[in-house]
């Protein structure tokens, strides 16, 4: 694998490429991925989350507390306040 990406390196070199011509590749393929992680429900997700994106089980955990804490706040701030009639 080493030498293929040594090799392709130099011939990308040799065709003046530079890193931005890569980068609707790299999107296309991170959101593939992505995509297939989400469509495969909670476990895909965590898989994903875990060796791709490298989090660990307290970085998810913690993500989800504060995704909760943004929606009850909004939830809050969305709420008429009901002031009684006297």
């Amino acid at each position: 694998m080493k030498f293929v990406v040594n090799s392709l390196m130099t011939e990308l070199k040799l065709q003046d490429l530079n890193p931005e011509d890569l980068d609707d590749l790299v999107t296309d393929i991170a959101m593939e991925l992505a995509s297939n992680a989400n469509n495969g429900g909670i476990s895909g997700q965590m898989d994903f989350l875990i060796q791709v994106g490298g989090k660990s089980e307290e970085d998810i955990l913690k993500y989800v507390e504060e995704q909760r804490e943004i929606l009850e706040d909004a939830e809050n701030w969305l709420n008429p306040i009901v002031i009684p009639r006297i």
